[in-house]
This record gives structure tokens, sequence and C-alpha cells, in this order.
């Protein structure tokens, strides 16, 4: 059956809203947890639970990464193999599911990694929802095009980029130049005083829109479609602004400018 977002429905779209929405407060959730008990979160911290090289993979081998880490990937591999594996997917988000995996009884170091993981992504989709890709695409976009922005967008979100070996590298030559420049936004971008955050209200939209790039290109759809989907169904941007219409166009221009697209 066709759909009309490509690999969605609106429908489809309407059930993936509610799972981003979940997922982003389940994410502050945790956030608020690490602030008020570093103590003991710190026990997971280490040589082996340091989480910065998880943000060198791919954004998809993290995944695998993820998923055979926490004993999912069965499951996982089982809905790629559906007669169609995103409405598989969805079915199977909402159903909350668990890890077989009893994390307490794992070894020191096994647990360590899968908070190492589990940080990387929650962080990853702090990035999606600031800077509408993860911290992975980020820094893939360093090395291949010389991209400070994007460094700096991800050391904004995580500071612990700081020693992912991407970041390593350009500040090892930042170093050797004297680039004092460099390293004055970088100083900024630690304090989270520069890049200004986007605005916060339209934090899901940006998730959204991805959603919605990798499920049809945005490129491939009309503005119509995405003001239906996004304004008068999801009601994500809001439809009382003087034009709605003109103001979600201009932002997702902004948002495949600010992707390369």
């Amino acid at each position: 059956m066709e759909k009309e977002f490509g690999k969605l429905s609106s429908q489809e779209f309407r059930r993936l809203f509610a799972l981003v929405h979940q997922g982003s407060q389940d994410k502050e959730e945790f956030e608020k947890e690490l602030k008020e008990d570093p103590e003991y979160f710190s026990k997971f911290i280490d040589a082996v639970g340091l989480w910065s090289h998880f943000y060198e993979l791919t954004y998809n081998n993290l995944l695998v990464a993820f998923f055979i880490a926490t004993g999912l990937i069965d499951q996982v591999l089982a809905l790629i193999s559906s007669d169609d594996p995103n409405a598989a997917a969805l079915e199977w988000a909402e159903s909350d599911p668990e890890s077989p995996l009893e994390v307490e009884s794992l070894p020191e170091d096994e647990r360590k990694v899968v908070f190492g993981l589990f940080v990387t992504m929650i962080r990853n989709l702090t990035a999606m929802q600031l800077f509408h890709v993860p911290i992975n695409d980020l820094l893939e976009k360093v090395r291949s095009s010389d991209d400070d922005e994007a460094l700096f967008n991800a050391i904004y979100v995580d500071r612990h980029v700081l020693n992912s070996p991407t970041a390593m590298i350009r500040i090892a030559r930042a170093e050797i130049s004297e680039d004092n420049d460099f390293f004055d936004l970088l100083t900024q971008a630690i304090n989270r005083s520069r890049p200004r955050r986007p605005e916060e209200d339209y934090d899901i939209l940006r998730v959204m829109l991805t959603a919605l790039d990798q499920a049809a290109g945005l490129d491939n759809l009309s503005y119509e479609s995405m003001h239906q989907l996004l304004v008068d169904d999801l009601e994500i941007y809001p439809v009382d602004l003087k034009d709605s219409f003109s103001g979600l166009k201009k932002l997702i221009q902004r948002r495949q400018k600010a992707i390369g697209t």
C-alpha cells in the first residue's frame, strides 16, 4: 500500500510523534538524574566507561552496537526482515520493549559499556533536537569537510566530545598553528555561550523533520503536505502565527541549508 510520506503514512507519523515526545521526556528525566546524583553515576566512568569513542562510529553502526549490547539485536533483525519494517518497528516501540539482559548481573566492565552507549544515545537525541542530526553525523562532517561549526555544535551538546579522536586531532592542529580564533570559539562552545541555543519550542519539530526526511526526503514533498502534517495534524508548529505556512517553509529551508542539502 502506498503511503503518503514515503515509508510512513500520516497515521504512522502521529504514532511516531507520540514515541518521540515520550522519548524526549525520558531523556530529560535521565539528564536530571545525572545532575542530581553524579556520585552514583561516576562509578560507571573509567577507561571502559568513557563514551566519546562511540561518536566516532557511523550512526547506523552505533545503533547496531547499542542493540547488541542491550540484547535486543535479534528482535531488531526480525523487524528488518518483516514485510513492512517501519510499521513493525513502530508497533515494537509502542510495546515498550525491555532488554532481556539483567544489567545488574553483568560484569562491571560490560555494565560500563552499556551505560556509555546509553549516554551516547541520549545525547544524540539532544543533538537531533537542536541541530537536526546526531553527534556521530556532526563529527563525520568535521572529518570530511573540516567543518568547525559542526564540531562546536557537537561539543555544545556533549562536552565529552572533546575526548574523541576527531576533536583531539582538530585541537592539535589548532595548537600547532596557534589558531587562537579557533580556541576562542571552542571556549564558547564549552561554556555553551555559542552557538546560540535554537528555540526550544521546536525541539520535537526538528526531530520529526529528520524522520520525515528519512522517510520520504523533504525535497520530494510539497510544503503544503508538510504543513498539513506538522501544523494541522501534529500541531507541533504554531497555527496561530500570522503566516504559519511561510514560517514553516523558512524553517525547513534553514534546516536543509544547515545540514548541507
